[in-house]
């Protein structure tokens, strides 16, 4: 080997150690990092696979969902998987009824995708991939774990590259680490939402207000038509157990007369206007 040769692969050497070193620094500031972040609030979402936890970071409140991780090698497969997926699928999810049956199809021809292409997963990264897989074709895509949290209102996004805001009724506006990066991205997911309700969003109709399967409110814009940072969309969540005349009556948002005099018109079948500011209430006694 001549001076040239020994002196190249020792500038090789040089650079993985280099290489290495720096990347143990990284993850040593990151362990660090997570370890100074105190966790203010944490909670399942969709136990074993994701849960939310609320953070103090930077002086700052944050939700944060902290979701099963695949390896690159799972992530590689579940692009395959997604892709062989789509070309498979012969019928509308839609028409299969519920999210449990169509989930029940999915993982069907999932497992008959893997047997007839002969792909290599072992149980437990097939279990991690169906979570996955379900999630962006069954359900809300990554804003899934943050609609089956209990606790939050309104899902509002503004755009690509920003932080999806949540309202979340023991944190108020606090941001998530939830992103769309791109506005591809976030253009596919307009279009799903616009499927899910049943209606039809784009650049002629760019602006849509419709209904999610699970009784949620939609308001959606789509591309740069309306906004100038692209699509946007706020989901308004409802309660799964909608709040009684008794309720509103604990909470002190209604007094006794002014509950009693709503019932008695009600059962009279009398017209009432409600009027008032934004976010001053004018549903909820409507919903009575």
């Amino acid at each position: 080997m001549s001076k040239t040769q020994k002196a190249e692969k020792s500038d090789k050497i040089d650079n993985i150690v280099g290489m290495l070193m720096e990347y143990e620094k990284m993850t040593i500031d990151l362990m660090r990092k997570a370890t100074d972040t105190p966790i203010l609030d944490q909670y399942d979402l969709n136990a074993p696979y994701a849960k939310a936890r609320i953070v103090k970071e930077d002086g700052q409140t944050k939700y944060q969902i902290a979701e099963v991780q695949l390896a690159d090698e799972e992530r590689k497969k579940l692009k395959e998987i997604g892709e062989l997926l789509i070309e498979e699928l012969d019928v509308d999810i839609k028409k299969l009824g519920t999210n449990e049956n169509a989930a029940t199809y999915v993982r069907k021809l999932v497992e008959k995708i893997i047997k007839n292409y002969k792909i290599k997963v072992t149980p437990d990264s097939l279990d991690r991939l169906m979570y996955y897989i379900v999630r962006d074709f069954i359900h809300f895509d990554k804003i899934d774990p943050m609609m089956r949290d209990p606790w939050i209102e309104d899902i509002s996004c503004n755009g690509q590259g920003i932080p999806i805001y949540i309202w979340h009724r023991k944190y108020e506006s606090i941001p998530t680490n939830v992103i769309f990066q791109t506005a591809e991205e976030l253009d596919k997911f307009i279009l799903k939402l616009s499927y899910m309700s049943g209606r039809a969003i784009s650049i002629a109709q760019p602006v849509l207000d419709a209904t999610l399967p699970d009784g949620s409110r939609v308001q959606m814009t789509y591309e740069k038509e309306v906004t100038r940072r692209g699509s946007t969309f706020t989901i308004r969540k409802f309660r799964e157990r909608p709040l009684t005349v008794s309720d509103l009556c604990i909470y002190n948002t209604l007094g006794a007369e002014m509950a009693a005099w709503f019932w008695y018109i009600i059962e009279k079948q009398a017209s009432v206007v409600l009027v008032g500011g934004t976010a001053s209430g004018r549903l909820q006694p409507s919903t009575l």
